[in-house]
């Protein structure tokens, strides 16, 4: 399943974190945004419980969407995209 996930963290430090921890498993849209696929629930769990452990909850927000596969087979991108990768940039 593909999923939208962003998040606005307050620490440098939390935000490399994370950003690695996506990185991971999905590829950057915009600079706090990721679409990621998690294939099954025992990939969404092991990533929520990543995330908790670097996250402040306190401070930091993080939102995670499950784009149903009809949605995912309707997706729209319009313009130019950049992908933030560091030392690499993918215009699509």
């Amino acid at each position: 399943m593909l999923w939208v996930i962003c998040y606005d963290i307050s620490d440098d430090r939390r935000r490399r974190q994370v950003i690695k921890l996506l990185r991971s498993y999905g590829y950057r849209v915009q600079e706090s945004v990721f679409h990621c696929l998690l294939r099954n629930p025992a990939d969404v769990e092991i990533l929520l419980k990543n995330l908790r452990q670097v996250i402040n909850e306190g401070q930091d927000l993080c939102h995670m969407y499950r784009l149903a596969p009809i949605a995912a087979e309707r997706f729209y991108q319009l313009g130019a995209c950049q992908y933030q990768e560091p030392a690499q940039v993918v215009v699509c």
